[in-house]
């Protein structure tokens, strides 16, 4: 007789942490749709290569993920406990490792990124395309590990806005608008969306970074 009869404060408190969660994901895969229509515009070689670094780059989102979940599960415990010192100590702690595990995988993209696409296709031109795009966000893992732990940290912490308000910024302000503005505005190649791709990721590792570092989310209450 209780299976229908749901507690509305607690169903409020669950809605106001995740909706925000929810909003951010619907916001970055239409900002991913339009990323990838820019690069179908470039024709077939362009579209084959950004599969191919995506499903790459997919590979080097996991440990950030991994890493993000144990952030966001001590963080949410230690502020449990009531012990705000302690989660901070495990959101910097986390990031550090992370830090170390990314730099690692943007070293292997940096350096050997011709011979991943390999694995994928034996087309050169599919091959030039792609080492490139692998190289140039090679160098941001470390920024993306950061966005990705910190992020995580914050939502363990209830502070699910600000990961949204960032992810707004990032992938709108900069991984669309600069595409779109380097391939039809500036008439640029393939690479240029993935710098534009980079400045996403590093701006939003910044906004992050900052959140996290203030400690306004210390004092939320969920």
């Amino acid at each position: 007789k209780h299976l229908f009869r749901l507690d509305r404060e607690l169903v409020i408190r669950i809605c106001r942490i995740g909706f925000p969660s929810a909003i951010e994901q619907i916001v970055m895969r239409l900002g991913m749709l339009i990323f990838v229509k820019v690069a179908a515009s470039l024709g077939t070689m362009a579209v084959a290569a950004t599969q191919i670094a995506f499903s790459i780059f997919g590979l080097s989102f996991m440990p950030g993920m991994a890493f993000a979940i144990a952030a966001s599960t001590l963080v949410g415990q230690a502020l449990g406990a009531d012990r705000p010192e302690l989660a901070e100590r495990y959101g910097w702690q986390v990031r550090k490792i992370g830090m170390y595990v990314a730099g690692l995988i943007g070293v292997g993209f940096i350096v050997f990124a011709p011979q991943i696409m390999l694995l994928y296709t034996t087309e050169p031109e599919i091959i030039d395309k792609g080492a490139l795009s692998i190289r140039i966000m090679g160098f941001i893992q470390v920024s993306q590990a950061t966005q990705f732990i910190l992020g995580g940290a914050l939502r363990g912490a209830g502070d699910t806005r600000y990961p949204l308000y960032s992810t707004f910024i990032g992938v709108w302000g900069f991984r669309v608008l600069l595409s779109l503005l380097f391939v039809y505005g500036f008439g640029m190649g393939l690479y240029s969306i993935w710098l534009a791709a980079a400045a996403d990721q590093f701006v939003r590792s910044i906004l992050i970074y900052r959140r996290f570092k203030k400690g306004a989310w210390k004092t939320l209450r969920v």
